[in-house]
């Protein structure tokens, strides 16, 4: 597209999403930017202009997390561009988070999750599923990233641990099981090795369970939500 084309795209799209012109114009060549793709750049603008619109953020921030995940996972395409924004909308809905919160925090767990062959799919359910729990979205990133880390690289102490209870803790345990599938492992492991932690886990699963009902309920000074987050 020439420099006209994309001038005339940028003040239709802007006036139909309703975006300032000059906030949709440097989003835009932020986009381009980000992703070299003159032909798809208006379109994947006017994609994170309306995820930003349901998302409480701005198009700059929708645009920086929309094309890290695309830029990691090597996808182009406003098909891929809309499908990423769906999936990050949906984490919103199904978890306690924003697209905004979203957008500005992935970027520091998607280049390991690209590397394992982890779907964006996943990704995003353990998010949904992180952040439904209670914990907060820069914080469950942070998590995420370490467990990752942690069973690529596991310590001396838990690679003798994992052995012990024939755990697999490896990129290749990750790339063909998935973080899900790690998981339910290492679950299953020390449910059989320890019936406690069977107990402790079925215990904490509830009460985070009722935390966050509590949470919705605006209840967090109630003095059930202060002893089951002490407990």
């Amino acid at each position: 597209l020439s420099m006209d084309q994309i001038s005339a795209g940028a003040m239709e799209v802007s006036n139909d999403t309703g975006v300032a012109f000059a906030d949709f114009n440097e989003a835009l060549y932020q986009t381009i930017s980000a992703t070299g793709d003159t032909a798809n750049a208006i379109g994947y603008t006017e994609i994170a202009a309306k995820a930003a619109k349901g998302g409480f953020t701005d198009t700059a921030t929708a645009v920086d997390g929309l094309t890290t995940i695309m830029n990691s996972y090597g996808l182009s395409g406003v098909d891929n561009m809309q499908k990423v924004s769906d999936m990050m909308l949906m984490t919103q809905n199904y978890g306690k988070t924003t697209f905004g919160e979203l957008a500005s925090s992935m970027g520091q767990v998607i280049p390991i999750t690209s590397q394992l062959d982890m779907s964006i799919e996943e990704v995003m359910s353990i998010m949904a599923t992180l952040t439904k729990n209670g914990i907060g979205t820069s914080e469950a990133v942070t998590g995420l990233k370490a467990a990752l880390s942690n069973i690529i690289s596991p310590s001396t102490e838990a690679a003798k641990a994992a052995e012990l209870l024939g755990l697999d803790f490896s990129a290749s345990a990750l790339q063909s099981k998935g973080m899900t599938g790690v998981m339910d492992d290492v679950k299953a492991a020390l449910q059989q090795a320890s019936p406690e932690f069977a107990e402790l886990s079925e215990n904490v699963a509830v009460n985070r369970a009722r935390l966050a009902e509590l949470e919705e309920q605006g209840e967090k000074s109630s003095e059930e939500y202060k002893n089951l987050n002490k407990e």
